[in-house]
């Protein structure tokens, strides 16, 4: 109803005034706010035109890239506001657009969540030979029996390879064999059902909290990627705990230091690539988290070379340098480097080289930690030659766990229960 609804020459009513919270924190985006309330409140806005002249001496103090999300935000709530009242969607602008996208996404995580094994009954039973689950216990039994962690010998739990890409019983740093020693000492069922179902309400409850939390980016990642987050969850892999820990890790870094540090170490411990994040806890200066992170992984390497001893470390590396030429999975960013006919030791190299490469990245941002986290977050996926089903999908959700949430929608389709206007608001604008 007006043409420059940021422009701050307004007149409003005291009492539509005092039935609004304000929440606007930037540039001129209170003017944005309260002129859209008052229209999707139904009220009566009122513009007397004026002459605009541009300034002619001195420097513009507006900040364009940091003022735009904050009008995007509101220019999108006046547009969901119109279309929440179109023909069939009154339900919806009675319950809330924002209220209605975070029920959209929960409900199609989980309904792909429940289906899911109907793709893969395999799922359902992590016990079974071939399972991730059942390589893990397999790694604890080894070292209990005194065998080599890389390599089996008569008596050990069959574990299937895949030529080229597996050609050992294990793909994983040793630490994660090391605290399945520890499991695989309690009744077999236990170990098994214990790790699986840790992992699948861990996956699934980060991702319940940032469609509860997240910015209808967040939600929207969730409903796209549903399909991918729902296998990991069931797939008893340790990425169903890495998305968990790095959510704790961001949620807890101001609160509580320690905390984050010591579950960012166990990330690192369990799948290596975060060590990404670590960087970036490194060039934004978290110093009380880096201190934090970097004891916890001290005392987790210590206990590794302790439970598996130096020998199982060293196998370990000549798995690695393998993973990164020959067997990497063709998902991979190496694996696509030696599809389009990059020869296998030179696309080794991008491995290395695109970490370095990535760090550096973030070494420029560190004064953006947001928009480090994201990259960190991608990064760890992209620089792992071994690409499982979902990591990509648990990838973007570490990263959108940094998106800032959106305002809760009223019954009316406000931005705000809170900030429904009742009154008539006028908005005009003096002439010069």
């Amino acid at each position: 109803p007006i043409h420059d609804p940021t422009n701050n020459f307004k007149l409003y009513s005291r009492r539509f005034l005092d039935t609004v919270t304000i929440e606007s924190t930037a540039g001129f985006e209170l003017a944005l706010e309260l002129s859209i309330k008052a229209a999707l409140a139904g009220r009566r806005l009122a513009e007397v035109p004026t002459t605009w002249r541009d300034r002619t001496a001195g420097q513009s103090n507006f900040r364009l890239r940091a003022w735009l999300p904050h009008y995007v935000h509101w220019y999108v709530a006046a547009i969901a506001g119109r279309v929440e009242r179109l023909p069939g969607l009154r339900i919806v602008s009675r319950f809330g657009f924002v209220r209605g996208l975070r029920l959209a996404a929960a409900s199609w995580f989980l309904a792909l969540l429940i289906t899911t094994p109907l793709r893969g009954e395999f799922l359902l039973t992590p016990g079974t030979i071939g399972n991730d689950v059942s390589n893990y216990l397999a790694s604890g039994e080894r070292l209990n029996a005194g065998h080599d962690l890389y390599r089996l010998q008569p008596g050990d739990r069959l574990v299937p390879t895949y030529p080229p890409y597996y050609v050992v019983p294990l793909v994983s740093p040793p630490p994660i064999a090391v605290l399945w020693r520890l499991l695989a000492l309690l009744p077999e069922q236990v170990a098994v059902y214990g790790w699986w179902l840790g992992g699948l309400f861990g996956t699934v409850l980060t991702t319940l909290w940032l469609v509860r939390r997240g910015s209808g980016v967040a939600q929207l990642l969730v409903i796209f990627l549903a399909g991918e987050i729902a296998w990991t969850a069931w797939s008893g892999n340790v990425n169903a705990y890495v998305l968990p820990l790095l959510a704790i890790a961001w949620a807890w870094q101001r609160r509580s230091p320690t905390l984050a540090g010591a579950c960012l170490a166990l990330a690192v411990a369990g799948r290596l690539t975060p060590i990404l994040v670590g960087w970036w806890a490194v060039v934004t200066r978290q110093k009380r988290l880096v201190v934090a992170g970097t004891g916890a992984l001290l005392i987790l390497g210590i206990a590794s070379l302790a439970g598996a001893g130096i020998t199982a470390h060293l196998a370990w590396l000549d798995v690695a340098r393998y993973t990164l030429t020959t067997g990497a999975r063709d998902e991979s960013l190496i694996g696509i480097l030696k599809g389009i006919g990059v020869p296998a030791a030179l696309a080794g190299v991008a491995g290395p080289a695109f970490v370095i490469l990535w760090a550096g990245g973030l070494s420029v941002l560190h004064h953006r930690p947001r928009v480090g986290w994201v990259l960190a977050s991608i990064g760890i996926v992209l620089v792992s030659p071994v690409v499982h089903a979902g990591a990509p999908a648990l990838a973007v959700l570490a990263a959108a766990v940094t998106i800032e949430p959106l305002a809760a929608t009223g019954r009316t389709g406000r931005l705000s229960d809170t900030s429904a206007a009742r009154t008539d608001a006028q908005a005009t604008r003096p002439a010069q």
